[in-house]
């Protein structure tokens, strides 16, 4: 937001020093045009750093509904959140990781807007009403999924479960209510898609039998991790 406020301030100057009837007004005589021409570039950077704010405030809006959520949901004492997990070196970030003694789970969390339709690890959306067309907005589930597997491979790492294979699961949440989720494929879906109001109830609810597994922890155990991922990640 403040590079999107510095590039309108920078070409309010430049048109002020650009009008001879403005008190600011610079003479460059047949430089004119190329003056001018340079009008383009903090117009063009103020709108990049603008839609950059709005995806950002888009998306911080909708982990803070997950973790408002969740907090609200009366969820078991035992239970551990996570938000915003980027370690070193990391390009991206887990919006949110959910310790619990039935198991781990890596969530996805997307708060956009318009007609939304998947099937599989295919997403696409449709913001201009009927008129408008689909288009592709990357693949929440696929991003999911790789942040399981991430978080997997980290919590493997750590001492006491270097020998122990871990499963987390990925789960994708929709956070916009306004939203139209009719052509949404939940059934198709190759991770867990849950809206607003269907996440608290899955959680306390899930179960996974599958032995080959570690998917069941102790307090104990979920503090450690909890304590090892705070101290891995950049954003505490």
């Amino acid at each position: 937001m403040v590079l999107t406020i510095l590039c309108g301030a920078i070409f309010a100057v430049m048109y002020l020093s650009y009008v001879p009837s403005l008190p600011l007004y610079i003479d460059t005589d047949t430089f004119d045009g190329l003056r001018a021409a340079f009008y383009a570039i903090p117009l063009v950077l103020g709108f990049i750093y603008w839609r950059k704010y709005k995806r950002y405030k888009h998306g911080y809006e909708g982990e803070k509904t997950l973790t408002k959520l969740l907090k609200s949901a009366d969820l078991p004492d035992d239970y551990r959140l996570i938000n915003d997990f980027k370690p070193k070196d990391w390009h991206g970030n887990i919006d949110h990781i959910l310790l619990t003694p039935k198991g781990i789970f890596a969530i996805e969390t997307k708060n956009h807007k318009g007609i939304i339709r998947s099937y599989g690890d295919y997403w696409s959306i449709r913001t201009g009403g009927k008129k408008g067309q689909y288009s592709d907005f990357g693949s929440p589930s696929a991003q999911a999924k790789m942040n399981a597997k991430n978080l997997k491979t980290i919590i493997e790492s750590f001492e006491p479960f270097k020998s122990t294979r871990i499963w987390v699961t990925p789960v994708v949440f929709l956070a916009n209510l306004e939203a139209d989720y009719g052509d949404l494929a939940t059934n198709e879906s190759t991770v867990a898609v849950k809206k607003l109001h269907e996440l608290p109830q899955y959680l306390i609810k899930y179960e996974n039998r599958n032995d080959s597994y570690k998917n069941r922890f102790s307090l104990q155990e979920i503090d450690l991790i909890g304590k090892e991922l705070l101290n891995l990640n950049l954003r505490k």
